[in-house]
């Protein structure tokens, strides 16, 4: 790459709440698109809403101007009924689903085990 050339970074654009075809596991490859030169990453939420009897998922794919250093995916907590998955990654394209490292499964697979254990231990504590 020749001084004063750069490259325009592409990721996943979209929203699962109003666009049918940006799914948790599946996107669609129209929503591939150009970044602003200030947003160098990509980034892919999944948000589970946990405490509600539709068990429901929303994904948003998106550009991101920063992401964590120190980790490539990370949970937190969203509301008092749901918790977000943060996946954050440098590269065009990388926040669709199939690029995600493999153990990233297992880890969410984990994550809802616990979650299902602890709200049974509050309920049956109760």
């Amino acid at each position: 790459m020749a001084v004063g050339e750069y490259r325009c970074n592409k990721c996943y654009q979209c929203n699962s709440k109003k666009d049918k075809d940006c799914g948790l596991n599946k996107v669609d490859p129209k929503y591939l698109k150009i970044c602003p030169m200030t947003h160098p990453y990509c980034r892919k939420y999944v948000y589970k809403y946990y405490f509600t009897d539709s068990r429901e998922y929303s994904t948003i794919r998106e550009c991101a101007k920063w992401r964590n250093a120190e980790r490539e995916c990370y949970r937190g907590r969203y509301s008092a009924d749901s918790y977000q998955l943060t996946c954050e990654c440098k590269g065009s394209g990388c926040n669709r689903s199939a690029n995600l490292k493999p153990h990233l499964h297992y880890l969410y697979t984990l994550s809802q085990l616990l979650v299902l254990l602890y709200a049974n231990y509050i309920i049956l504590d109760a």
